[in-house]
């Protein structure tokens, strides 16, 4: 009997210093999922280290001392937890789930969405991604499939037309010119208001005058009274 044989294909989509996103594909291409990863590094970094580019099979493992296999026994009643073997330099790299590398040891974490937090990619709704990848494996496994995974790394190529990825749009911003702002202008206090001193009035032309002309008359009136007070004074010693 002819062996089945089942590829799936791991796309790369984007990397940091310490996580990577792949998209998850059949081998026609269909999208299944998203993969958040640990970063690249040029020497293995236990827990924090991805695994290299090459085909790697997927078995079901069933091992119950498993803690996933433990946890998704009991919460989904999974017969396995989806197990990648043959990588060089690594263990135990299993499929799980999670949503950021703080949730991985090198283990590849199947999401339905990812977006960038700060340097890093995380993804969302990993559960239900997991689920729907676990039923797919199920089926192959039950048909009496072998599954592969070629795992890609390099350049970012083209996203799926169908991604549900919710990396923001960032338009261009416009370069604002920035006018110089006129010069504040400090007002002074005002300075009190001092009324000033009523102005003396000078004698006119006028008063003169008439100064001079009443000097006669007031002459003549000195010389009338004091001859008025001789002679009643000269009648009174009489």
């Amino acid at each position: 009997m002819e062996t089945k044989i089942t590829t799936i294909k791991l796309r790369h989509l984007g990397q940091s210093n310490d996580s990577t996103v792949s998209a998850l594909e059949t081998s026609t291409g269909e999208h299944l999922c998203y993969i958040i990863e640990d970063g690249p590094r040029l020497v293995k970094v236990k827990h924090h280290t991805r695994i290299p580019a090459g085909t790697y099979e997927i078995l079901a493992r069933t091992d119950p001392g498993s803690r996933f296999m433990q946890r998704y026994s009991k919460s989904f009643s999974h017969r396995f937890v989806p197990h990648i073997i043959g990588v060089p330099g690594f263990t135990w790299i299993l499929l799980h789930i999670g949503n950021s590398i703080s949730d991985t040891s090198g283990c590849l974490l199947p999401n339905k969405r990812y977006y960038k937090l700060g340097n890093d990619y995380v993804g969302k709704n990993s559960t239900d991604a997991y689920l729907d990848l676990y039923k797919y494996l199920d089926d192959l496994f039950s048909d009496g499939h072998r599954v592969y995974i070629e795992v890609a790394r390099g350049e970012v190529e083209k996203e799926p037309e169908d991604s549900e990825v919710l990396l923001p749009e960032v338009s261009p911003t416009p370069i604002a010119v920035v006018e110089p702002e006129p010069p504040v202008v400090v007002a002074e206090p005002a300075k009190p208001t001092v009324d000033a001193p009523p102005e003396k009035k000078k004698p006119g032309c006028a008063t003169a005058v008439f100064l001079l002309l009443a000097l006669p008359f007031l002459v003549g009136l000195a010389f009338f009274l004091f001859m008025m007070v001789a002679a009643i004074g000269g009648s009174l010693f009489q």
